[in-house]
């Protein structure tokens, strides 16, 4: 689960550096940047759905620990655009 998560985290971090580093408004930056992750969270779906927890201690870090880190920027970048809506 760890390589997965990781390579994804790295995946969207590349591709939102990308988004905000460009020269365009603040709410197609947010519209572009909701995508990348709703895109993410699509493939962390289907890889969860398809992985067997070793155990429940497991099940518990990656629901307390490691999908909120990921979760946090959907949520701002939507709040952006609705604030610049």
């Amino acid at each position: 689960m760890i390589p997965f998560t990781s390579r994804l985290k790295k995946e969207i971090d590349a591709s939102i550096e990308q988004i905000e580093s460009s020269e365009i408004s603040a709410i197609t930056k947010s519209l572009e940047a909701s995508h990348v992750l709703a895109d993410a969270f699509k493939r962390l779906k289907a890889f969860i759905l398809s992985y067997n927890f070793r155990d429940e201690e497991e099940e518990i870090f990656f629901f307390k620990e490691v999908k909120p880190k990921l979760c946090y920027r959907l949520i701002y970048y939507r709040i952006v655009y609705n604030i610049e809506m």
